[in-house]
């Protein structure tokens, strides 16, 4: 997504993609932050698609799908699970000249001191993104994997992602 487009564009594609499958007024968008996952407990254990977007210029960075939404971000992306996520591996990808910059800061660490020190930056960028989070009132639209990888698909070529375009 080019910079300058609006957060509620994001949120229109969501509705609209979604909405193919679901019918628009079906269709339930969270809008949450990593930190906020505890809160939402088993309120969002549902299939369906999410988004990474950075607020402060709209750039859209991560489309994907999940069978089980809460269990897949606060699991995996969330927690920073790096050898368990391919998404994960994505940001550190993107993060890894931040992290070289730094290496004075985390180089004489014992391998767990590093470890923990990269995790923290992954965190950190996380944290500062916006992730909205649709699925379908009725659970059952969205328990096929292919439908929720066409609404992925209808996503990220509305959307440009940039680390799963």
């Amino acid at each position: 997504m080019p910079v300058g487009r609006s957060l509620e564009h994001v949120v229109e594609v969501l509705r609209a993609c979604a909405g193919k499958r679901c019918g628009e007024e079906n269709v339930v968008i969270v809008t949450l932050r990593c930190s906020d996952l505890r809160a939402y407990g088993k309120a969002l254990q549902h299939p369906g698609v999410y988004v990474f977007v950075d607020p402060s210029d709209g750039t859209v960075y991560y489309v994907r799908q999940a069978k089980n939404l809460v269990r897949r971000l606060k699991g995996e992306h969330c927690n920073v699970h790096i050898g368990g996520s391919e998404e994960v591996v994505r940001f550190l990808m993107l993060l890894l000249d931040e992290i070289c910059e730094c290496a004075g800061e985390w180089r004489a660490g014992s391998v767990k001191k590093r470890e923990n020190y990269v995790k923290s930056m992954i965190r950190h960028f996380l944290e500062r993104l916006v992730i909205y989070v649709a699925y379908c009132r009725e659970d059952s639209l969205l328990e096929d994997r292919r439908t929720r990888l066409a609404i992925e698909k209808c996503l990220k070529q509305r959307l440009n992602p940039i680390l799963n375009p």
